[in-house]
């Protein structure tokens, strides 16, 4: 845990994929979605991407969380993203 983080706080980072670029999406597999989005299966959530605020984001049924291709195209295929959970319902994305 790095400071200023409350003991809430979660990390993890994903390797973003070209067909995830391309169609504006971010795939967690089931292991990710368990560990990190149990709470949030079906409630929206707020993401901080770069300079983008990306409001009322769900985790669909496949477990893909629709970004847009703009907030992406700021990354290139093969980067790896650090998403930290700030609080209940927020979440930052940098690159790593």
């Amino acid at each position: 845990m790095t400071k200023g983080e409350n003991e809430n706080s979660q990390e993890m980072v994903h390797t973003l994929k070209r067909w995830e670029k391309k169609w504006g999406v971010i795939a967690f597999n089931k292991k990710e979605i368990e560990a990190f989005f149990s709470d949030l299966r079906n409630k929206p959530f707020d993401i901080i991407m770069g300079t983008s605020m990306l409001p009322n984001r769900k985790l669909d049924k496949k477990g893909y969380v629709w970004m847009g291709k703009i907030p992406l195209s700021q990354f290139d295929v093969g980067d790896n993203l650090r998403f930290c959970r700030r609080k209940e319902r927020f979440w930052c994305v940098k690159e790593e």
